[in-house]
């Protein structure tokens, strides 16, 4: 007796091979996808903290420079109460105090309006002058900011211009 055979179609362990093959390739893509999107994500959370990092060094810098080295005070804390070589609170002659709220960078003018300049990222803003003989011409400030899993950080030296 003659038996019929198909051989059009796909036999099951074909069907099964081609799944396999399939499921891999999209789950090695959804990968690759996943993994570029959490770096482009990181990547702008840096440049975010770049931008606010070198806004608030250079806000220091021009402000430090313009004041008085006679009058710039630098406390321990905003409660401006207890004067110390190094503190998280600067005041710059009988206008500007810059300090560190919780987690936020506020810069308060003469007229008393704070403004909040960084915000939810600031992890250190330390002030301080050398002890050599020379401390009141320059304050060394320290900025940290992080944000997830970015942190930058720089130290400068500013200079008064008197």
């Amino acid at each position: 007796m003659n038996l019929l055979r198909n051989e059009n179609g796909f036999t099951l362990i074909e069907l099964s091979m081609a799944l396999a093959i399939s499921a891999i390739i999209v789950l090695t893509a959804g990968v690759i996808i996943t993994s570029s999107s959490q770096d482009f994500e990181r990547g702008s959370r840096q440049i975010h903290l770049q931008q606010d990092l070198s806004l608030a060094s250079e806000l220091l810098m021009n402000s430090i420079r313009s004041a008085s080295g006679d009058s710039t005070i630098i406390y321990t804390d905003s409660s401006a109460t207890i004067v110390t070589s190094n503190g998280n609170c600067l005041k710059l002659g009988s206008s500007v105090i810059i300090f560190k709220s919780g987690t936020d960078m506020v810069y308060q003018n003469g007229t008393g309006q704070a403004q909040r300049l960084i915000s939810n990222c600031v992890n250190a803003l330390d002030f301080s002058r050398d002890a050599a003989a020379d401390s009141q011409k320059c304050i060394n400030f320290r900025i940290a900011l992080s944000e997830a899993d970015c942190y930058i950080a720089t130290e400068n030296r500013a200079y008064f211009r008197n």
